[in-house]
């Protein structure tokens, strides 16, 4: 949050802004850090709004949305509000169209095969700078702020893309502020080298002090103790992995059931609790949208990982009797899914703890 605020601050005082991008597997907070800046953007009067990119979606209709959603919002008299009003524009198929009242409609159209009639990238830069210069009126920006921007199809990032960087040489107050898995850097770097330029922050598991600090500061503020061997165990069974702290702690402080001081003996009823919310939940929906041959290669993943929980992929093709090549399709389509991730080259880790015991669990109780 202080990098976000400075970064904002820069572009208040007419700096050119460094888009910020969050990265991180899913569970590390990402969409609630990426939602506290855009409360935090709004109460300075800043446009901005909310946008998760979903597959086969087009880049205006992010554009339209995150527009239509800030300009509810504006402060009374600003010169953006004036610039939304006039506003009519097409990108690709989205038709954005400005209101007296200063809202704004997003209009969809279906795809009909034919050419756009107007250039998706030109129409982006010519929305951007349009609400750029408002911005720069009122002494403020406009933060698009963009989840899952790893989904972007290559050609819609790419219109984006080039559009924030022909935008950025107008004395920019456009602000990209993204968030996606550990993959995204690579991703729209492949669209655009530009996206090389911008600062990414990782977000990663917690710490141990960290994680005590996360559960116990709050309680406190309730007016219960954590004791000390509560804490440790509900430590070490999240992992560092935020998701996960948030689910025992929470499970935990269920079962103590209003207690003043939240004991061992109230972890030790919370577990299986947990180990069942995640069999039905987050481990069961991982697992069965992976397909035939996605789900052998978790197998064999899991049956591969020593105590550093890694695997490496040339051992996963050998242990399947084909070659890297012919397997590094199902890799990354799991890497994509946010499945399994690969920390350094060659190397694969399941991308939250106990999935490995979930994936051994699955495949004992299958047929052959």
């Amino acid at each position: 949050m202080a990098i976000i605020d400075a970064t904002a601050d820069l572009v208040e005082a007419g700096r050119r802004p460094q888009h910020l991008v969050l990265t991180g597997l899913r569970g590390t907070g990402k969409t609630v850090l990426l939602k506290e800046a855009l409360r935090g953007l709004r109460q300075r009067g800043w446009l901005c709004g909310y946008y998760e990119v979903r597959r086969d979606v087009e880049v205006g209709v992010a554009i339209g949305t995150i527009v239509a959603e800030g300009s509810r919002l504006l402060p009374a008299r600003a010169k953006l509000g004036d610039a939304i009003r006039k506003l009519r524009s097409s990108i690709g198929g989205a038709r954005i169209s400005g209101g007296p009242d200063g809202t704004v409609t997003l209009e969809v159209t279906e795809a009909t095969g034919r050419a756009p009639r107007t250039d998706p990238y030109l129409e982006a830069l010519r929305v951007l700078r349009q609400l750029g210069a408002a911005a720069k009126e009122d002494g403020v920006g406009v933060a698009l702020c963009i989840d899952e921007a790893q989904t972007f199809r290559r050609r819609d990032a790419t219109t984006l893309l080039q559009a924030l960087e022909a935008d950025e040489a107008e004395d920019s107050r456009v602000l990209l502020l993204g968030a996606g898995l550990p993959t995204t850097p690579v991703e729209l770097t492949k669209a655009r080298t530009y996206a090389e330029r911008f600062r990414y922050e990782r977000l990663d598991d917690l710490t141990a002090d960290e994680a005590r600090r996360a559960v116990r500061e709050p309680a406190e503020q309730e007016r219960v103790a954590w004791e000390g061997k509560a804490l440790d165990r509900v430590v070490e069974l999240a992992g560092g992995y935020p998701f996960f702290l948030q689910l025992y702690a929470s499970e935990t402080w269920n079962a103590a059931q209003g207690s003043g001081v939240i004991k061992a003996e109230h972890v030790r009823v919370a577990e299986p609790r947990v180990v069942r919310l995640l069999d039905n939940g987050l481990y069961a929906t991982r697992y069965e949208r992976a397909s035939p041959s996605e789900r052998e290669y978790l197998a064999a993943m899991a049956r591969l990982m020593g105590p550093s929980g890694r695997a490496r992929s040339g051992d996963v093709a050998k242990a399947l009797d084909r070659s890297l090549s012919d397997l590094s399709p199902v890799r990354d389509r799991l890497i994509r899914k946010g499945v399994i991730h690969a920390p350094e080259a060659g190397v694969l880790q399941f991308s939250v703890p106990g999935f490995r015991q979930y994936v051994l669990r699955r495949v004992s109780r299958e047929p052959g």
